[in-house]
């Protein structure tokens, strides 16, 4: 993947031994060439939050209480899912929101959490609170990408 900005330098030439990425995983958020393809960190984020769901269930035959479940669940597996949701979250959209949804009905069906939770409501309010962040003060670095207002 190649990051470009408006620069004159040349890539260098490609050495035959060494493979060239599609991707690129930054701060666990995996960047591919196409912005709207999330496939690679999609699959991750499931893959990582699946392996988690066994911690839970061990920790709801050991007793935990519904309570403690939710903590649990909320700092192992949402904070997965909502890590950059604001980056992605539009891409998001339709498949891939309908999977995570899935995964906390699956979550909530078998006792891990007392109340289900939808990602796109997750999604959206966490769009408002960055939004009104960056409107809100005059000095904010991303103010200046946005268009003026009328």
């Amino acid at each position: 993947m190649v990051v470009r900005r408006h620069t004159s330098v040349v890539l260098p030439e490609l050495i035959p031994s060494i493979k060239r990425k599609t991707w690129l995983k930054l701060l666990e958020v995996t960047l591919q060439n196409n912005p709207c393809n999330w496939d690679l960190h999609f699959e991750e984020m499931l893959k990582k939050a699946s392996g988690r769901m066994y911690i839970m269930r061990v920790c709801k035959y050991y007793g935990l209480s519904i309570k403690q479940l939710d903590l649990l669940f909320d700092s192992l597996i949402m904070s997965i899912f909502t890590f950059a949701i604001e980056l992605g979250g539009c891409a998001y959209d339709g498949k891939y929101l309908n999977q995570i949804d899935k995964f906390i009905k699956r979550a909530h069906k078998n006792g891990y959490i007392s109340k289900r939770t939808h990602i796109k409501e997750i999604r959206d309010k966490r769009d408002k609170k960055l939004w009104n962040k960056i409107t809100s003060t005059e000095d904010n670095a991303l103010l200046e990408l946005l268009p003026e207002k009328r």
